[in-house]
């Protein structure tokens, strides 16, 4: 009979008329005097007694529920409700109307809510500091609403968060409690009459309890984070899009119920950075132990084709694969840090490919540099790529700063290259000095063909960047540098000659700078 919405008022209403004609009938006995009639009355109602107090245990099991039934039939939610609502006026008449009655046999109709077999909820002065902020006194039906209400979060936590052993099991559970909040608003608080003020105490309840049951599992979460940094990003995750959802609901939680929370964050955060930055430096690092193993044969069997080998694509390969994860779980400066750490550990990578590029000194292995340089090229393309990605990943307020940290990793990216084009020149340069430069403007160079064959030379060198380089722009840097570093020793050598011919110490007069830019080589390609 309870199971049936439309009845359930009905039955009220009824059962109420009785208790009515029970307290009347008592009245009319004069039972303070507690006589046998009077006596026999109160058997007689017995049932009646007894079945109030299951019909209200029925509703109070109701408004336990209330999450649930709101979401799935709210008019019968309103009905209970305004069962509760009825009885807080039937109450106020009875106290009013059988006034004269002792205060023990008009508490027997309100049996239903001072008989209470379960625990007291641990809070209870909450309750009673939340009646008070509502002004209704110390209304018994308000309070034992409040109570049930309670206790069914209680439950709920307790199932979902606090029998959890594991950290990550606990988070999930509060990320799913997260989800009841905007149901309660939507769905349950217009069902509650507004003197109870409803989806403020579910909102204080559910921040409070939030707090104490994730915080339950910090202790131990700093030994896990050593084995398993994912507990970060996870707890991470949940704080974000529980600050998210709360401005949604237009929640402003008081500071201390965030603050533990962001502070734990805050401190276990550098340790999953620094297993994040341990990830990212071990793959490049593998990728480029790989290069260097590999690179002689890729050398080798580069023929007419580009040397080229597959650095730049496993890198950003991991490096994308990584940012990809994480930007499901990361938001906000959790993100930045993670951009600036995965394009510092890059540039580790550049630094690293231009200090082993300065240590070779035989120019038969400029080839070395010249798949370096490729990788450049390549690395350039994927660089871009990966930037407009994290700059997507990162929230409107900070996308300028991401660009800014992006940027200041490309002028270094760029400097590297600048570098290695130096340095290939430099190769070349040795190459060439050791049968020119010491014999520029000497007897020799008047009757041999040295310059000639440094050319010949050098134009060897720029037929294998033409087969080799997959950047024009990396063939005519090169020569442009070429001709400048060339041009700059063959005028230094004159110098010295006509010191050393005219017995001076300073010459009476200065050479010209050769700043060379690549517009020139472009018009001058055949003589050069």
């Amino acid at each position: 009979f309870i199971n049936e919405p439309s009845e359930i008022m009905k039955i009220y209403k009824e059962l109420k008329s009785l208790d009515i004609v029970r307290l009347s009938l008592l009245e009319k006995l004069d039972i303070e005097e507690k006589n046998e009639a009077s006596t026999g009355v109160e058997e007689h109602f017995l049932c009646l007694m007894q079945f109030q107090e299951e019909f209200f245990g029925k509703i109070w099991e109701y408004i336990r529920k209330s999450v649930q039934i709101a979401q799935a039939d709210t008019r019968f939610l309103v009905r209970v409700l305004r069962i509760i609502e009825s009885d807080r006026i039937n109450n106020e008449y009875i106290k009013k109307e059988f006034f004269h009655l002792s205060p023990e046999l008009k508490l027997k109709s309100l049996s239903y809510i001072t008989k209470d077999t379960a625990d007291p909820p641990a809070d209870k002065t909450r309750i009673l500091e939340f009646m008070k902020e509502l002004g209704v006194g110390n209304d018994v039906l308000i309070e034992k609403t409040l109570i049930e209400i309670q206790r069914s979060i209680e439950a709920r936590f307790s199932s979902a968060i606090n029998e959890k052993t594991d950290v990550k099991e606990a988070i999930g559970g509060a990320e799913t409690i997260l989800n009841d909040l905007p149901i309660i608003k939507e769905f349950v608080a217009p069902c509650y009459p507004p003197v109870f003020n409803i989806f403020e105490f579910f909102k204080n309840q559910y921040l409070e309890k939030i707090e104490q049951s994730i915080m339950k599992y910090i202790p131990s979460s700093e030994s896990m984070a050593e084995s398993d940094p994912g507990i970060l990003v996870v707890l991470a995750s949940w704080l974000d899009n529980y600050e998210v959802l709360l401005e949604k609901l237009d929640i402003k939680p008081q500071e201390n119920q965030l603050l533990n929370l962001q502070l734990t964050v805050r401190r276990f955060m550098p340790m999953f950075l620094m297993h994040e930055e341990g990830i990212i430096e071990r793959s490049i690092g593998e990728a480029w132990k790989r290069e260097l193993e590999n690179q002689s044969r890729i050398v080798e069997e580069s023929g007419t084709k580009g040397l080229t080998s597959g650095l730049a694509i496993d890198i950003f390969m991991i490096i994308n694969q990584h940012i990809e994860v994480l930007s499901g779980k990361l938001k906000g400066e959790y993100m930045i840090e993670i951009i600036k750490i995965t394009f510092e550990k890059l540039n580790d990578l550049f630094t690293v490919m231009l200090a082993s590029s300065k240590k070779i000194t035989d120019p038969g292995q400029y080839l070395f540099i010249v798949l370096r340089l490729n990788h450049m090229q390549v690395i350039n393309t994927h660089f871009m790529a990966l930037k407009e990605k994290c700059i997507s990943l990162t929230t409107v307020d900070r996308r300028e700063r991401a660009e800014n940290i992006i940027n200041e990793k490309y002028r270094a990216y760029l400097e590297i290259t600048e570098g290695l084009t130096e340095t290939l020149c430099n190769i070349i340069q040795i190459d060439i000095e050791k049968e020119l430069v010491m014999h520029l403007f000497t007897k020799r160079w008047l009757t041999e063909t040295f310059l000639p064959s440094a050319l010949v030379t050098f134009e060897d060198y720029l037929s294998d960047f033409r087969r080799l380089m997959t950047d024009t722009l990396h063939i005519v840097k090169v020569t442009c540098r070429f001709v400048e570093i060339f041009l700059k020793k063959y005028t230094d050598r004159f110098i010295l000659a006509l010191k050393q011919n005219l017995k001076l110490k300073k010459l009476p007069f200065s050479f010209p700078s050769i700043p060379l830019c690549i517009e020139d080589v472009e018009k001058n390609k055949a003589l050069i």
